[in-house]
């Protein structure tokens, strides 16, 4: 009786840290979308030593400044590839950060479908700002919590 409920419990804790977002060493899942420019993206045709995903949303103040310092720190390492997949707001207002923030090059996603999109939901992504780096393999291998936690990995 004493092995089922150990059993339980190991099953029940596994099904929490997978629904909690850590994912560390598991291959990201893959995204085929249409940036906001109109260019067809796949996550796995980026080549890059290492891919910067973020998740945010013009709403959030924090979410914008944090483009911009993405956008300098990017501008640093020429073996890294931005790509930003906004949650919520206009087309229109998130087409002027990213053009402000001279991002264009970079890859930005906005399905339109908010935390409805299925990349979203694949990503489990619950709150923005939410930061991901993979590896080239495309495995994720941070999920920082701030820029500070970013230009850390990068030392």
């Amino acid at each position: 009786m004493k092995f089922f409920k150990l059993l339980i419990i190991v099953l029940l804790l596994t099904g929490v840290q997978e629904l909690s977002g850590q994912r560390l060493g598991y291959k990201a899942p893959d995204i085929h979308a249409v940036t906001i420019d109109g260019r067809e993206f796949n996550l796995y045709d980026v080549e890059a030593k290492y891919t910067i995903m973020l998740f945010w949303s013009y709403t959030c103040p924090h979410c914008r400044d944090l483009i911009k310092e993405l956008g300098d720190l990017i501008k640093q390492h020429d073996d890294c590839e931005l790509v930003t997949v906004q949650v919520s707001g206009e087309l229109k207002d998130v087409k002027r950060i990213i053009r402000k923030n001279k991002l264009k090059k970079h890859y930005n996603i906005c399905d339109g479908k908010g935390w409805h999109s299925p990349i979203i939901q694949d990503y489990d992504i619950n709150m923005t700002p939410s930061i991901i780096i993979l590896n080239e393999d495309k495995k994720i291998v941070a999920e920082p919590f701030d820029i500070d936690e970013v230009i850390a990995f990068f030392e």
